[in-house]
């Protein structure tokens, strides 16, 4: 019988391969190059052009797996590809097999592949045992009260949607986890592309160091949409911001938080840089807590 690694790196990691082909073909990337960033031969590369993406996104989907959430996983290991950030394609791919193996989906591939052991559910179960690890546990939880609401795929930016904790003391990325990927709207809901791991979302996590190495009781960030309702919001909440604009990078965006006090940042944006809200809280389920209120006062409009 084969392993779940041996089910993901022989069904769906060449499907996966396909679709990130299409995608960097749109973007105007040549065979060449294509075949040179995914690893393979300009062969195998004219073979994944020639196949519809439509077809592959159907029979993944009849097999358990979201037409969004793929997308999202294609679109951030294209990213990650064109950015030439291997550590970083290596590592959401990673997280997307250990979210996919968690759902019981890389199973549900395997029983189309072969026969399994009827109620076989080794591979969740063990998955199911966690790593104990109260930062990734925090930002699963916070992810649970957010997928539980109708009202926050509302909030979720076009640039998608993210949530950070770091640990306490923290001085490097590393120290920060996130999600790989982002999280994003599917329908009604959100969904994360993949499990909560370190090193990853740049941004927020910079962001973050530098507020919590000057106020360490904040130990959470997260980015949600801008627009005038959410400033009134924020104002009806009494939730403290700061507004800002223009092309701004991490270190003046946390020193204005610092400066002011201020529980969140309302980015107006600049060229070609999406409007967001970024929000600060002592953790990620109290964060949760913070978008769940807003997002609450957003559907009432």
């Amino acid at each position: 019988m084969r392993t779940p690694h041996e089910v993901f790196s022989g069904f769906i990691m060449p499907r996966l391969r396909i679709l990130a082909a299409h995608k960097l073909s749109l973007r105007g990337a040549s065979q060449h190059r294509i075949a040179k960033l995914l690893g393979v031969s300009q062969a195998a590369v004219n073979r994944y052009l020639s196949q519809d993406p439509e077809a592959i996104y159907e029979e993944l989907a009849d097999r358990g797996f979201v037409r969004e959430e793929l997308d999202a996983v294609v679109e951030a290991l294209v990213n990650h590809l064109a950015k030439g950030d291997d550590e970083g394609y290596l590592r959401l791919l990673i997280s997307v097999f250990d979210k996919w193996l968690r759902e019981g989906l890389i199973c549900e591939v395997h029983r189309g592949l072969e026969e399994v052991p009827k109620g076989c559910k080794v591979c969740v179960e063990f998955k199911a045992l966690g790593t104990g690890d109260p930062v990734l546990y925090d930002l699963s939880k916070a992810l649970e009260m957010l997928r539980a609401s109708p009202n926050v795929a509302s909030l979720v930016p076009e640039v998608m949607m993210n949530i950070a904790e770091c640990r306490p003391g923290a001085r490097s990325l590393a120290d920060v986890a996130a999600f790989p990927g982002r999280i994003v709207r599917v329908g009604t809901t959100i969904t994360n592309v993949a499990p909560p791991a370190y090193g990853v979302s740049r941004h927020l996590a910079s962001i973050l160091l530098k507020v919590h190495r000057e106020a360490p009781e904040i130990r959470a960030i997260a980015n949600i949409r801008l627009d005038e309702k959410i400033v009134k919001i924020l104002k009806k909440l009494r939730i403290r911001f700061v507004e800002a604009e223009g092309p701004i990078g991490e270190d003046e965006l946390a020193h204005l938080a610092l400066r002011t006090g201020a529980q969140a940042i309302a980015y107006r944006g600049g060229p070609g840089l999406e409007p967001v809200t970024y929000i600060l809280s002592i953790d990620a389920p109290s964060l949760a807590q913070t978008i769940l209120r807003i997002s609450e006062e957003y559907r009432r409009g």
